[in-house]
């Protein structure tokens, strides 16, 4: 992962030169032609490494979140498929066949076989 060779690299950095390889100092120059501290700058190598590491961070939580985005439609697919079991057993009685008996079983799965194939022709 690059977040983590560039948090390498930087611990190498820090290791030999201690914090100026996290901030140095930022000159210019005065109107004398003088060189003037002017303030501090983040060195690149530190900016690359934090940037990685939120992208990473992004990535992981798109990651997760289509993760839990299909186990709840998932759960809603095995949710409604309950639902539509238990309404055939419901007809299945209502009608006085026995939900036990596999033709009854079988009767009910070709009727679900059928009405996708209404769902999927054309109108």
């Amino acid at each position: 992962m690059r977040a983590a060779w560039l948090a390498d690299r930087l611990g190498e950095a820090v290791a030999e030169r201690g914090l100026v390889a996290l901030v140095d100092d930022q000159h210019g120059v005065t109107g004398t032609g003088e060189l003037v501290r002017t303030g501090e700058q983040i060195r690149s190598l530190a900016v690359l490494e934090g940037q990685e590491r939120d992208r990473a961070e992004r990535i992981a939580a798109s990651m997760a979140r289509i993760g839990l985005e299909a186990q709840g439609a998932a759960a809603r697919t095995q949710a409604e498929g309950q639902r539509l079991a238990a309404a055939l057993e419901a007809f299945a009685e209502l009608v006085g066949l026995d939900w036990a008996e596999d033709a009854t079983r079988r009767l009910a799965g070709r009727a679900l076989v059928a009405a996708r194939e209404r769902e999927a022709a054309p109108l």
